[in-house]
């Protein structure tokens, strides 16, 4: 039997209750609209209205009323420098401000670069200014910018109080610079009386030189030293001066450079030693020799005078030139003007040796050395031996000089009697004395030309005799002088026999310690016992 179609349903859907809603539907509610915020509170008016920029080292504060917010952050602003530190916490808003206030204050503010410490204070529509400038730029800046018979601040407002003093430096110096014909002026001086007294000063003891004054106004001199007495004498040392430095640090004098000339040099020398003033302490003193060019030395003999003149390296060649002049010309010396320079060629000292032991030789002359060249004229005494003469003066130059000798020879002299003859040997004797190695017999050179005058003279009485007579001082035996005296004399006679004296002529005694002319009691006294004698022997 056929099966019976099922009918198919549709599955039920399930019903669920309806649940009342979990949360309850809330009602609109308009808010209500807040009152309107209250004005601002209008800052209380203060009088009198005061404000102050004040600056301490590296803090700057701002103090008193300022009108706005606005206002004190523009000023904060305008005060932060580099380096600065800036507060405002005590800048207060208050109204009243006076007309002008807004520029007032930012130039209190700037004011302020002036100083390393001090206020700008405004009140109502006065300034008062008080502090002390940062240094002397600042100060004379500052000065100028409150100058005037009527001085006004910006924004119009009057500047009754102004105290500004100068900076005060320190270690208080000054110094003059020279170079050439130029003398630079730095430094501090308290007053402009005193920069520009200094700079007077200085025109007047340089007037061959520009002087530029760059001293600037400063507070901190030494309070025991007058600086006008300290600056005048350091302007007057450096005219001597053809460069260098003369500088002040507080009460310490101190000086570096070179003299102008060998004048300079001693008068500079002097001051410092004799002149400066009491107040004033010595630093480092190093004033130099001038350097000359061409460095020279002359000298001039006209029978028994002689000059000499020009330059030495030091004090010890000078003394060692002095001492052959003396021992060569003896009391024919008469004028010796030796003056101390740099600049001196090497060997500069044996080129004048040298020198000086040929124009010893002459009757008359001169030489010249001029750095490295030597130049000798003259005329040689009879008898003398002039090419010797000309080729110890050329040849016995120092390495690196060039020597020229222009000698003539001296005619024979006219015979005179055998008692004038005698008066001229004494009389050329007693100018100087005769030199010989010490405890020897042997004549130094230093007494060359003695001998050539002695011998000249000789020459002049042909058939005079003489007697030549050695002394010595007391040292050692009396039979070893007695040797000594004896050799010495015929050393003598033997350079006059060289040059033209015959030798029967000639008579040698040696006396020793026997005859002393004064006491051997000192070494000067002894020098003179030494001695040389000449004797004229008289026809029986």
């Amino acid at each position: 039997m056929p099966r019976s179609k099922r009918q198919h349903r549709h599955p039920r859907q399930r019903q669920f209750p309806k649940l009342p809603p979990l949360v309850a539907p809330v009602a609109r509610v308009e808010a209500p609209t807040p009152p309107p915020a209250p004005e601002p509170a209008k800052p209380a008016a203060v009088s009198p209205y005061i404000f102050s920029a004040i600056k301490n080292g590296v803090s700057v504060i701002l103090t008193g009323s300022v009108p706005s917010d606005g206002v004190k952050e523009r000023l904060l602003a305008r005060a932060n420098k580099p380096g600065l530190e800036v507060f405002s916490a005590e800048a207060t808003i208050a109204a009243g401000a006076p007309e002008g206030f807004a520029e007032a204050s930012s130039a209190a503010v700037d004011f302020l670069s002036f100083f390393s410490d001090g206020s700008v204070l405004i009140s109502d529509r006065k300034v008062a200014i008080d502090g002390t400038a940062r240094d002397t730029g600042a100060y004379d800046a500052a000065i100028a910018r409150v100058s005037g018979a009527s001085p006004t601040f910006d924004g119009g407002l009057a500047i009754v109080s102004v105290n500004i003093d100068r900076p005060l430096v320190t270690p208080y110096i000054w110094s003059a610079r020279r170079l050439g014909k130029v003398i630079t002026l730095t430094g501090y001086a308290p007053d402009a009386k005193t920069r520009d007294g200094g700079a007077e000063n200085q025109k007047k003891s340089a007037p061959d030189a520009t002087v530029i004054n760059r001293v600037e106004i400063a507070d901190g001199k030494p309070a025991n030293l007058s600086w006008s007495d300290a600056t005048g004498f350091a302007t007057s040392l450096i005219s001597h001066l053809k460069k260098g430095v003369v500088s002040l640090t507080n009460d310490e004098l101190s000086v570096n450079g070179e003299a102008a000339t060998p004048e300079s040099y001693d008068e500079a020398q002097k001051m410092v030693a004799t002149t400066m003033p009491a107040d004033l302490a010595k630093g480092t003193i190093v004033i130099r020799r001038p350097t000359v060019s061409p460095f020279t030395m002359t000298a001039r003999r006209d029978g028994d005078i002689v000059q000499l003149s020009g330059f030495s390296p030091d004090e010890k060649t000078a003394a060692s030139i002095s001492d052959w002049a003396k021992r060569r010309f003896g009391t024919a010396l008469n004028d010796v003007s030796v003056k101390l320079a740099a600049g001196a060629p090497v060997g500069f000292d044996g080129a004048v040796n040298a020198a000086l032991l040929a124009l010893s030789r002459l009757n008359q002359g001169s030489f010249s050395i001029s750095d490295t060249t030597a130049n000798l004229t003259g005329e040689v005494p009879f008898g003398a031996p002039l090419e010797e003469i000309r080729e110890r003066f050329e040849n016995g130059m120092p390495s690196g000089f060039r020597a020229t000798a222009t000698l003539t020879q001296a005619p024979k002299p006219e015979e005179v009697t055998a008692e004038t003859c005698a008066t001229q040997i004494l009389d050329t004797a007693s100018k100087n004395r005769i030199y010989f190695a010490s405890a020897k017999a042997t004549i130094l050179s230093d007494s060359f030309g003695l001998l050539d005058g002695i011998a000249a003279a000789a020459l002049s009485c042909p058939v005079a005799r003489f007697e030549i007579i050695g002394h010595t001082d007391s040292d050692g035996s009396e039979d070893a002088n007695i040797r000594l005296s004896n050799a010495r004399a015929q050393a003598v006679a033997d350079y006059l026999v060289k040059a033209g004296v015959a030798r029967t002529r000639l008579e040698t005694l040696g006396l020793g310690e026997s005859e002393p002319v004064v006491a051997n009691d000192t070494a000067e006294n002894k020098a003179q016992n030494r001695r040389i004698e000449f004797r004229l022997i008289k026809s029986q």
